[in-house]
């Protein structure tokens, strides 16, 4: 029924205007339509790349509203009933334009025109990598480059801008971290790339907050989040090749809402003030406050290094240390040297909304804090600014710790030195306080004051921290190593004739091929079941005083666990793995899994040293650095504020293969091998397994032929003569730079193995070349290569008493030595201005700090340029009794170093006497091994119970183990749990096997080893400069480098050939060369045909789904194959329908039966093991019955080997040298 316009009755007599009855008399009809009111709203919350959810404000309506009617770009869409005021949308592109409307219909029909309406766009986000990961198919081991190679492959990838073949698959990383917000809540959106890797392209959080990124791993990388409405945050992550890395969790922050106009023009006559929001947290209360002299002036630095003048600033102070997630929301992790203090981002509108990266001033801009942690007046205050484009915090000049003691005459009174009386004159000129800053000072504070008074030379991230360590007693963990996962030694222990494996506890059994010379073969730790598991020691018999808390973390196939415990004695985790990796995917093969240790004890900091002169910028600088060690100091606390000591594991192994991805229902054929690449195992066919670990690591040359000479660039450096190496150290991607000293020549062997001089040569002996290319400069003797995380190269140049550094553009500069090696040590000197007695061992650190040896000292050339001393009081008595140090400052004792390192965490190593020492943040001294008598004994023990020997060289690996050169071996090694092993040694080898290649590592013959590196793919770099050769300690299989495998057999007489992700293609004779089984393979990687070396091939057939039902010979003998409902061999039936069946435990695959065709149970009962098998001629087909043979003695029961009644008797592991190396 029509309405008229005027409201009157319609054309069928409707009712009237006056709502009464129509024409006809019936009821009241309603045809008035919902009204919405004036304020009515359609909003979109949740918007995600390809959903959101729409929420509206109710409509009203006189008699029932009925539904809503949702519209998209104009074409109704669906229908929502009246209760309901939300509605989730789905199937939307991500990054496109949609209009809604929504209108609501009352129980009459009557409908809305005027409904609320909306644009909105979705976000661009990427899906869930679960949601489209594809299944893994790798046979051997799960490559990390394999389960993550779709997130930067296809249309519209996961993580967009990486090129094809941007990724190598042997440095294939994936790093996975969070991103949330104050709250605590998800924040999707942010954009997460590499500084200075665009080539890695970028990704974005997703809804949960979550990226992973793919990169190429060896070494630290700086990762960058940005979000518009937050500042931007970096976190540097060490990045291993091949690993699965969890980034630390990133808390984003908004700008601070208060802001304050600062004009910095001629109209400024006084000093202007600006102030951040007052901030509250357990650690105290505290607000920052900007004082600009009236005659400061501004420029805002752009992005292409050009700069703008502003004289009008809006200028902000937002505090990112604030409450429980303040150490996540850092603009970027501190050096860890540093304790997190205090940090504030001072900004200005204008820069931000014209992207510049700084705001420099013409004088400091003098930053106040209310001195909330209570360190004393007249202390220093460290302090430095971080510099986002590198990547690195800088330090600056120190400020000052100061108290408002009075006001008088409208000004303050402050004690700038401690003494608690107020100071004047030289003391306030030599800080610049003047009188105008004096009567801000009492205008803004009270008498009690205290204050840190910071300069502020530009506008960036800003920290005020102080040297920190652990309570006095705290100790770290010492923990044995974690034990299970798959087993560490793999040697094989099968007694004669027995199936039952003794050490790893497995099952196995076999079942004969019908007319072939092959065999069917079962072993049950080649099963999904029973879940690997790791027995991880947490605590010992005692626990240190003041542990508070312990925690536990567990890192593997992007998947991590945290675990925390109370402090208590005797505490085992057992960690179960379900074997699936971030995408929820079972991953096959040995995996890596991290674990970590800490024990958290409450935070101290420590007075930095507070010596007004123009050297001192102590930001970052340990304990007592470039201090005599001698005085006291106060020790503050802040809040709940807890230090964590970390004990790690890292490249642990874990899982196994799960044999049904042969497809052969978790059994495989005796000629069928997999390869598994991390764990360099080789798992045959027939149930045995073969590993490096257990074989021992081999010696190979690297470089050189034992004669002094260098030869022309793009030679192979195998098989090419060098002169006596020194130094070596590796990029990122795996190229090895090696020190020529003889040569005076820096070369860098290639990734296809030539060689290019980078710097030197015997025509450019001398010094020269500063400020240019370093091809054209000149060295002396050079004995030692460093490289910074960013490709930097450092190197001793030492006839020259200088270290130099080549930058990535090429141009060759000094940074430490003024060409004399006698002369005062000026503590905070520049570099460049302080005589240099060289040494023969660098380090470069990933915050950019240069530590090197120099006449009785370990000293540290900071990111600005200074050095300072952190070991040694350059004073060496070599005829002082053996005194204990440990305790003392570094800086306190006598010592002469020969060899050092740097550890991730800041430790710093060095040799002292016949001990290893250690100095962590707290700038005291611990030993680590050494007895203090010389001597070789002790190997394969505890470090500290253990002799060392003229030790000459020290490094860290990644992982944390310690390497060591000495008297006793060619290298040691000393392991996380304190023990300490010999990774090489010269052993039984003699003269006559100086040349040889491939000697065992335990048994070869060099003159003198000067310099250890480990390498990215777990081989130990080895310099002989005697000898001239530089070798590589390797295991004796091959590992993952995205390449074919190629293993020998245990006899030598056969070549077995794998893909990468360790799928047996063929096998060689290892004499002819010539194929004797080639493998086929379906689509999806599933075994279809043997060939043999007289081209007979034997058939697997499959049925639709690819499960195996037959195996065919080439006579066309037919072995039927049934397999259960989880994958695994029910039925085995040969041609003459004798069939062995098997039972197993469900998922798990575990055997529980075991019928074979003589009718009889085989179980799992010590039995006489009698098969029936059968002959056959040439062709392939049966030539009838033959009686059954016994295949030998009757298994041995599991577990324990049974000799009489009431003895047992355990099989005995041989004693073998360990192939993996660290």
């Amino acid at each position: 029924m029509d309405v008229g316009e005027d409201g009157g009755p319609g054309e069928d007599g409707g009712p009237g205007e006056d709502g009464g009855p129509g024409e006809d008399g019936g009821q009241i009809e309603d045809h008035i339509a919902p009204i919405w009111p004036a304020d009515a709203s359609l909003q979109a919350v949740e918007v995600r790349a390809t959903r959101l959810m729409l929420v509206w404000t109710p409509a009203e309506d006189e008699t029932e509203l009925a539904n809503y009617i949702i519209y998209q770009d104009g074409v109704e869409l669906a229908s929502v009933a009246a209760a309901e005021l939300l509605h989730q949308v789905e199937g939307l592109d991500k990054g496109s334009v949609y209009a809604f409307k929504v209108e609501a219909e009352d129980a009459a029909g009557n409908r809305t025109s005027d409904g609320p309406q909306l644009i909105v766009e979705t976000t661009m986000l990427p899906p869930d990598p679960a949601e489209v990961a594809p299944r893994i198919q790798s046979t051997g081991s799960t490559s990390v480059f394999e389960a993550t190679a779709f997130l930067i492959e296809g249309n519209d990838p996961i993580q967009t801008g990486v090129a094809a073949g941007t990724i190598e698959a042997r440095r294939a990383s994936l790093v996975r971290g969070q991103v949330l917000d104050r709250r605590g809540l998800a924040v999707a959106g942010v954009q997460v790339s590499v500084l200075d890797h665009g080539e890695l392209g970028q990704t974005l959080t997703r809804e949960d907050g979550v990226f992973d990124l793919v990169v190429n791993g060896g070494g630290p990388l700086v990762f960058d989040y940005q979000l518009d409405g937050y500042l931007p945050a970096q976190r540097r992550v060490e990045v291993p090749w091949q690993r699965w890395v969890h980034a630390p969790e990133v808390v984003l922050v908004g700008l601070d809402a208060l802001v304050t106009t600062v004009a910095l023009d001629d109209t400024a006559t006084n000093i202007q003030i600006a102030r951040g929001s007052t901030q509250s947290d357990d650690a105290g209360t505290r607000q920052a406050t900007l004082l600009f002299r009236q005659t400061t002036r501004a420029q805002m630095v752009l992005a292409d290094g050009s700069k703008t003048p502003l004289s009008s600033l809006n200028v902000r102070a937002t505090e990112y240390t604030v409450g429980p997630t303040g150490p996540q929301a850092m603009p970027a992790a501190l050096p860890p040297t540093s304790a997190y203090t205090y940090a504030v981002e001072l900004s200005v509108d204008e820069a931000i909304a014209s992207g510049a990266t700084s705001v420099e001033f013409s004088e400091p801009v003098w930053l106040y804090v209310e001195n909330f942690l209570g360190f004393k007046a007249g202390g220093a205050v460290p302090v430095g600014w971080y510099d986002r484009q590198r990547g690195i915090w800088m330090p600056s000049p120190d400020g000052r710790v100061i108290q408002l003691v009075a006001i008088s005459g409208g000004r303050a009174q402050v004690d700038v030195d401690g003494d608690g009386v107020a100071d004047s004159g030289e003391l306030l000129e030599a800080l610049g306080i003047d009188a105008d800053e004096l009567e801000v000072l009492a205008g803004l504070y009270t008498p009690g004051a205290s204050l840190w008074r910071t300069p502020i030379p530009h506008f960036t991230p800003w920290d005020c921290n102080w040297p920190y360590g652990p309570i006095e007693g705290a100790e770290g963990p010492n923990n044995r190593r974690p034990r299970g996962g798959k087993g560490h030694s793999r040697e094989p222990c099968n007694v004669w004739g027995s199936v039952i494996g003794c050490y790893e506890q497995a099952l196995g059994e076999s079942i004969p091929l019908a007319a072939t010379n092959m065999a069917l073969h079962y072993r049950s730790d080649r099963v999904a079941g029973p879940m690997p598991t790791l027995r991880i020691p947490v605590t010992g018999e005692t626990i240190p005083d003041g542990l508070e808390g312990i925690t536990l973390e567990i890192s593997i196939g992007g998947v991590q666990y945290v675990e925390h415990f109370a402090p208590a004695a005797n505490i085992t985790h057992e960690f179960v793995w379900a074997r699936r990796d971030a995408f929820g995917r079972i991953l096959q093969g040995e995996q890596l899994v991290s674990v970590r240790i800490g024990y958290q004890y409450p935070l101290v900091y420590y007075d930095a040293d507070s010596q007004l002169d123009e050297f001192n910028a102590s930001f970052g600088a340990l304990r007592w650095e470039g201090t005599d060690g001698s005085g006291t100091e106060s020790v503050v606390s802040r809040g709940n504020m807890n230090l964590t000591l970390w004990q790690t594991w890292d490249g642990l192994e874990i899982g196994s293969i799960d044999a049904r991805r042969l497809s052969m229902g978790g059994w495989s054929l005796d000629i069928h091998h997999v390869y598994s690449s991390f764990s360099r195992r080789l798992y045959k066919g027939d149930g045995t397994e073969r590993d490096a670990e257990s074989i021992g690591a081999m010696m190979e040359i690297v470089a050189g032929t034992g004669v002094r000479l260098s030869p022309p660039d793009g030679e192979q450096a195998k098989g090419s003569p060098i002169s006596v190496p020194y130094g070596t150290a590796q990029t990122p991607d795996g190229r090895l730079y090696i020190v020529e000293h003889y040569e005076n020549t820096i070369r860098r062997i290639e990734s296809d193995g030539t060689l290019t001089t980078i710097v030197g040569g015997n025509d450019k002996w001398g010094f020269s070349g500063d400020g240019g290319p370093a091809s054209d400069a000149e060295i002396s003797s050079p004995v030692e290569v460093a490289l910074a995380p960013d490709g930097t190269v450092y190197f001793i140049d030492m006839s020259n008493n200088r270290i130099r550094r080549i930058g990535t553009d090429g141009i060759i500069t000094t940074v430490v030595g003024n060409g004399e090696y006698n002369g005062e040590r000026i503590e905070g000197a520049l570099g460049t201005a302080s005589p240099y007695y060289p040494w023969t061992q660098l380090s470069v650190t990933a915050d950019g700090s240069v530590y090197f040896e120099d006449s009785y000292r370990i000293r540290r050339l900071s990111p600005d340029g200074r050095v300072r001393t952190v070991v040694g009081n350059g004073v060496y008595n070599f005829s002082a009794p053996d005194v204990p140090v440990d305790g003392l400052p570094g800086t306190a004792i006598s010592f002469s170093p020969v060899g050092f390192d740097i550890a991730p965490d800041g430790t710093l190593y060095f040799t002292h006497r016949h001990y290893l020492r250690a100095i962590g943040p707290d700038g005291l001294i611990r030993t680590i091994a050494g007895t203090g008598v010389g001597g070789c004994q002790g190997s394969g023990g505890d470090a500290l119970q253990a002799q060392l020997k003229s030790v000459r060289f020290v490094r860290v690996a990644k992982n944390g183990s310690i390497l060591l050169v000495d008297d006793c071996a060619w290298a040691r090694v000393i392991s996380p749990d304190g023990a300490i092993n010999t990774l090489a040694q010269e052993g039984s080898a003699q003269w006559e096997d100086f040349h040889r290649d491939f000697m065992p590592a335990m048994n070869t013959y060099m003159f003198v080893v000067e310099n250890l590196l480990p390498g990215h793919d777990g081989s130990v770099y080895l310099s002989d400069p005697g000898g001239n050769y530089i070798r590589a300690i390797r295991p004796t299989m091959p590992g993952f480098d995205g390449q074919t495998i190629t293993v020998p057999s245990e006899d030598g007489s056969e070549v077995y050939i794998f893909t990468p992700d360790g799928r047996h293609m063929g096998t060689l004779d290892s004499l002819t060369g010539v194929a004797r089984y080639t493998f086929g393979y379906d689509a999806e990687r599933r075994l279809v045909g043997i060939t043999d070396g007289d081209g007979r091939t034997l058939m697997i057939e499959r049925d639709a789904q690819g499960v195996a039902s037959a195996i065919v010979t080439p006579g066309g003998v037919r072995t039927t194959l049934a397999l259960d409902a989880n994958g695994y061999l029910e039925e085995v039936t040969d041609p003459l329908g004798h069939s062995h069946t098997m039972g197993y435990d469900g998922e798990s695959g575990l055997l529980t039966s075991f019928v074979e065709p003589r009718g009889g149970p085989g179980g799992l009962q010590p039995r006489d093991r009698i098969r029936r098998g059968q002959s056959h001629r040439r062709d392939g087909t049966l030539d009838g019955a033959r009686s059954g043979a016994l295949r030998g003695p009757p298994a041995q029961p599991l577990r324990l080997l049974t000799k009489r009644p009431g003895r047992k008797t355990r099989p005995q592991r041989p004693d073998l040298h360990r192939g993996g190396l660290l």
